[in-house]
């Protein structure tokens, strides 16, 4: 059985499926995911729609159906008894399943783990209680785990393998109908509802404030599956902008991107692993802004610093995410060839430090040895 409880779970779970079934195709693996781990052969009993959202606020209207996942997957856990179960990342939610497994007595690999250096340093116990063997994937991470006790392998970091650009870069400028030897630049609102929410109107004002200085340049904006694409590319028409909004594919926009704004996640790494400098943004509501700030212990909330252990590129955060503020952090550095220059070789670094390819497959030798 296999937790994955939103879009970047679900794409680091498909590839974990897809090597699992290449060494034992006899398996039989099921859970919670989406469409990627759907079409990597996962039976998905409930799906990520339901469970992904960021914050603490943003959360109550989405808390009935994920009790429901919560309340299912349990069921499942005490009727099924699966061989072994593999939580990916979603920690709050997947170490309250790790209990009911503990209870039933089935075996637990953590793979893609808790962020305890970040905030709540104290779930290592929790974790090296429940859990049989724990996968991380940033490489300070094995020595946090390993101290508290755990079972505990790098494995490297899966987005190595799976920011592979699908299309050459001259076919995707043709594909998302943009012009050659123009700049372009990749709007990255984020993959979930309440981040739309908060991030697409500030990042529309900021394209518009760089068109207004750069006459040609050109944006693409990858809507995430699950999101209102009608009304995405509705907002992006009103600007007048000349704005490709597209259906996925955000690793071949990043890909032809000279420089993009994106929402602080995952899909920072993405962007450090194709060297293309960014702007991370950040907004939540403000009461789960407060709460969060007397939990993290962290000075960046950006992946791509928090793998540099420094800041390399700016974060914007709150009541900083408008228009004028973001321009002016992207005008910085896409405006100044030093810094610009300076910036791709910081996150050429970060490419070097989160390992070599191959962590699905380590991943998967790993938890059939588990299993």
């Amino acid at each position: 059985m296999i937790v994955a409880g939103e879009a970047s779970g679900d794409i680091h779970g498909a590839n974990l499926a897809k090597e699992l079934f290449k060494l034992k195709p006899d398996l039989k693996i099921f859970g919670l995911g989406g469409e990627r781990m759907r079409g990597a052969g996962v039976e998905t009993i409930y799906d990520i729609k339901d469970t992904s959202v960021v914050g603490i606020t943003e959360l109550l209207p989405q808390l009935n159906s994920i009790w429901r996942v919560y309340r299912g997957l349990s069921d499942v856990i005490k009727k099924e008894t699966p061989d072994l179960l593999v939580l990916i990342d979603f920690p709050d939610f997947n170490l309250m399943l790790a209990k009911v497994a503990k209870r039933a007595g089935v075996p637990i690999v953590y793979y893609i783990s808790p962020q305890v250096w970040a905030w709540r340093a104290g779930r290592v116990n929790k974790i090296a209680r429940l859990v049989k063997k724990i996968l991380v994937i940033l490489p300070f991470e094995e020595k946090i785990y390993k101290k508290a006790g755990v079972e505990c392998e790098f494995v490297g970091h899966p987005l190595l393998d799976e920011v592979i650009p699908q299309l050459t870069k001259n076919d995707a400028v043709k594909r998302f109908c943009l012009k050659t030897n123009r700049p372009v630049f990749g709007l990255l609102p984020g993959s979930r509802r309440n981040e739309i929410n908060f991030l697409l109107e500030p990042i529309l004002g900021a394209a518009v404030l760089i068109k207004n200085i750069a006459p040609d340049a050109q944006f693409v904006l990858p809507v995430a599956p699950g999101l209102d694409f009608a009304r995405i590319k509705e907002c992006a028409e009103k600007t007048g902008l000349p704005i490709s909004v597209i259906k996925g594919g955000s690793v071949d926009a990043m890909n032809i991107s000279d420089m993009i704004i994106v929402a602080s996640g995952t899909t920072t790494l993405q962007a450090a692993i194709l060297g293309v400098p960014m702007v991370i943004i950040y907004k939540i509501s403000l009461l789960s802004y407060l709460i969060g700030k007397l939990l993290v212990k962290v000075k960046d909330i950006g992946l791509v610093n928090i793998a540099a252990g420094k800041r390399i590129v700016p974060e914007l955060l709150q009541k900083d995410v408008n228009p004028e503020r973001i321009f002016s952090a992207f005008w910085n550095i896409y405006g100044n060839p030093k810094r610009y220059k300076k910036t791709k070789e910081e996150l050429k670094k970060v490419r070097i430090k989160l390992g070599k390819s191959g962590a699905s497959r380590k991943a998967a030798v790993s938890i059939l040895k588990a299993l």
